[in-house]
């Protein structure tokens, strides 16, 4: 049975007097710090290098998964997202031209003088990659801008999730494929309105 434990800190196990256990190993693998003490009465205590290549298949196999929870967060990270059949893109390198448009859209909801000198009309012609031309109104690019946050950020959130499963986990393949099998991502399809607007206007609709 091993324990990982961090090395560069005081790290003590309290063993049961009820067991005869032994300290078989104490080293490091690729960063990280290793006590296995082992039940005598299961057999032989495992030699250094036993100890060595266990440790390092499970070390490997859960950074394997680590890389394709990576890749996959990226894939999905990087897909777009869609508002109410409007493509907006959430590539790399369209994240940048977002905050600018954010800034003058919220300027012009909020009567900016120079905003609205600048812009008189309120609308902000938008291109997403590889799709049409179209024109977004202030309200709408201040909607974007929250939905495309919100999505990039849930997407890394969800690695960080399920990369602490993954670390969590015995290293084998049973445990990892189960953590995997489980990663669900955040949803690309939202609204204009937030889903609160929209139930209070859908309310007063219906009173009306």
């Amino acid at each position: 049975m091993s324990y990982p434990v961090n090395v560069a800190e005081a790290c003590f196990y309290l063993v049961p007097e009820s067991r005869d256990l032994s300290l078989a190993a104490f080293g490091e693998q690729d960063g990280q710090g290793y006590i296995l003490l082992w039940d005598e009465r299961l057999g032989p205590v495992p030699t250094q290098e036993q100890i060595a290549s266990v440790i390092s298949s499970k070390v490997l196999e859960k950074n394997r998964a680590k890389e394709s929870l990576s890749k996959l967060r990226f894939a999905h990270e990087i897909g777009g997202i869609s508002i109410e059949g409007q493509t907006i893109s959430t590539e790399r390198d369209e994240i940048g031209h977002w905050y600018p448009r954010f800034a003058s859209a919220r300027d012009w909801l909020a009567n900016d003088p120079a905003t609205l000198a600048f812009n008189p009309t309120g609308m902000y012609p938008y291109k997403p990659k590889g799709g049409a031309p179209t024109g977004l109104t202030a309200a709408q690019v201040v909607r974007a801008y929250l939905c495309v946050s919100w999505f990039i950020n849930a997407c890394f959130a969800t690695e960080q999730y399920f990369y602490e499963l993954i670390e969590a986990t015995d290293g084998s393949e049973a445990q990892i494929a189960a953590v995997m099998a489980g990663v669900q991502w955040p949803q690309r399809e939202f609204m204009w309105e937030a889903p609160e607007q929209w139930l209070k206007r859908k309310l007063q609709y219906d009173q009306s």
